[in-house]
């Protein structure tokens, strides 16, 4: 009977202690269950943290992450790479001597620290000690000297060779007139890599973050050539390396445990070829993936519109800056495009708040300089802003005009939604504003990239056109030195200056900053305007920026940790599920 009634009296007290933690249970379900709905309602991040569960009670979520690419890469070869698939790849399982950080300083990666000599033309780069290939190797300086060789050998034929040529004896031995041992890219001893430069260039070290620059397996790639990116053969360098690789369907990424700045905190990373990017936006609502960093252009518009609107995932949506800059372009070797008066003018009279109402644009950055606003020597006060009334004037002003009259001028693009809403809103404008006869011509991308390249010797079949810079590194010589120098290649409007191109040579050489932001922006006055002191910078306008690019994905909330990059492009070391 005692017995019994034990056991009764312990039944007892367990469903009180049941009953207690319900309650309490309860109470604490409640609780979170609005704190969900006001977060919900207000659109900000839900914090797992808010349910004051103790961490290490938490569950832990599986570490993987899922996306697609826009197409099979066509080479995880850094010399070879240059769709954004193949890039995209790279940059997870490779890396460099330095990296990009986000905010766009350089910082040590595979070099623990460098020395630039007294006068800017020698980089000393120091190897670390615990960086190694994932067959265990040490990587070392002689893996560099291989590998940027490879970069420069003519047989290769890499379509950035050409920035490496400030290196002593590179675009010599990229044409075949030097052999290799006469390159300026020294192993002093395994840990000690020594690069000459013609001459001291400030821009050199950004170089050394980006793909291309990335060293190889020198054992490796000798032993199976061309065989070497294949996985059964593969060895890399970067926080996540290939498990599998089912070609045109899915790439499976696994964490790299012994990676020198330490494992990654995903364990997988699932990559889908897609092909369409109708089908990752399926997947993305199928909750299939995590993220759409597949394709370029971002979030397509008409899904952009609905979102925006507020009727689904607008609590998802990121805007990713790009450092990339849509411009109008000029032919000046033409008249009357070849007065500075005129592109004035016509720059004066083109409302890029209106070119943004198209959904194409809505999220865009309006651009009155050439330099992004995240890169050096980008300042508010240089451009000028929409003003009809003085487009007129200025218009109404030139000699040519009433003498000669004006011709209809030939504006190109490539065909493009984007360009052609573009091209047409501009003709608009022009035609509204000015008056201009402009004759719009649409041509696929690989006529009007000849075209363009062909500017020089047939410039008669082009007055405008429509380009996008995109950078090969993000310094402020890339925009002002490569795309407008009287003398550079990619100079298409055939423009030339003689104090801007002083200007952004004497720039180079100097390894103050702020001297070199100094003249940068005086440079970019020249060009472009200074809204602040105009008489003195009235501007010549080779070209007139439009916008900043930029790129809309979604990611959903259970990814933490990621961190945009407006150079790079998507890099998940950083990343983790937070389910």
């Amino acid at each position: 009977m005692n017995k019994l009634n034990k056991i009764f009296k312990i039944s007892i007290l367990i469903c009180l202690i049941v009953s207690f933690l319900f309650s309490i249970g309860c109470k604490q379900i409640e609780e979170i269950r609005k704190d969900f709905f006001k977060e919900e309602k207000t659109g900000k991040e839900i914090i797992l943290e808010s349910t004051k569960i103790p961490e290490e009670l938490k569950p832990r979520s599986e570490q993987i992450l899922n996306l697609c690419l826009n197409e099979e890469p066509i080479t995880i070869d850094p010399v070879l790479a240059e769709s954004k698939a193949s890039i995209d790849l790279i940059n997870q399982i490779f890396v460099g001597l330095t990296k990009l950080e986000p905010d766009l300083s350089i910082a040590p990666c595979i070099a623990e620290n460098w020395e630039i000599s007294d006068d800017g033309t020698t980089i000393t780069f120091t190897i670390r000690d615990d960086a190694y290939w994932t067959n265990s190797e040490p990587i070392t300086a002689h893996d560099f000297v291989y590998s940027w060789k490879r970069v420069l050998s003519p047989e290769n034929n890499c379509p950035l060779a050409y920035l490496f040529f400030d290196i002593e004896g590179a675009k010599e031995f990229h044409k075949g007139e030097l052999d290799s041992d006469a390159l300026s890219i020294k192993a002093k001893n395994d840990k000690v890599l020594e690069i000459k430069l013609r001459g001291p260039v400030s821009y050199f070290i950004y170089m050394t973050s980006i793909w291309i620059t990335k060293p190889v397996p020198e054992s490796v790639v000798e032993k199976y050539k061309h065989n070497w990116t294949n996985i059964e053969n593969l060895v890399t360098s970067g926080p996540f390396s290939i498990e599998t690789w089912e070609h045109n369907n899915k790439i499976v990424l696994e964490a790299n445990s012994n990676y020198f700045e330490g494992e990654p905190r995903l364990e997988t990373i699932n990559i889908l070829v897609c092909g369409e990017q109708s089908i990752e936006s399926s997947l993305y609502k199928e909750e299939k993936i995590d993220g759409t960093w597949g394709w370029e252009s971002g979030v397509p518009a008409d899904e952009l519109e609905k979102i925006i609107s507020g009727s689904e995932n607008w609590n998802q949506l990121l805007l990713e800056p790009r450092l990339t800059t849509y411009y109008l372009g000029f032919n000046t070797r033409n008249k009357p495009i070849s007065n500075p008066i005129i592109r004035k003018a016509i720059a004066l009279s083109i409302d890029k708040n209106k070119l943004k109402k198209d959904a194409f644009l809505e999220t865009e950055v309006i651009a009155n300089q050439f330099i992004p606003p995240q890169v050096s020597g980008h300042d508010k006060s240089i451009g000028i802003d929409f003003d009809v009334d003085k487009a007129k004037n200025l218009f109404n002003e030139f000699d040519y005009l009433k003498e000669e009259g004006i011709r209809t001028l030939r504006f190109v693009f490539n065909d493009s939604d984007k360009n052609r809403i573009l091209a047409e809103s501009i003709e608009r404008m022009l035609s509204k504003n000015l008056g201009l006869e402009i004759k719009l011509i649409e041509m696929d991308s690989e006529i009007y990239f000849e075209t363009i390249h062909n500017l020089k010797i047939n410039p008669q079949v082009v007055d405008m056109f429509i380009l996008e810079k995109l950078p090969d590194y993000p310094h402020p010589s890339n925009w002002l030195f490569t795309e407008m120098h009287s003398k550079s290649s990619l100079n298409y409007s055939g423009w030339k200056n003689d104090e801007f191109d002083e200007l952004v040579t004497n720039a180079a050489i100097f390894d103050d900053l702020n001297k070199q932001v100094d003249l940068y922006k005086k440079a970019s006055k020249i060009a472009f305007g200074d809204i602040d002191d105009e008489d003195k910078y009235p501007g010549e306008f080779p070209i007139i920026p439009l916008y900043y690019g930029s790129k809309n994905i979604l990611i959903k909330s259970w990814v933490k940790g990621y961190e945009t990059n407006p150079f790079t492009g998507p890099y998940f070391y950083t990343v983790w599920i937070e389910k």
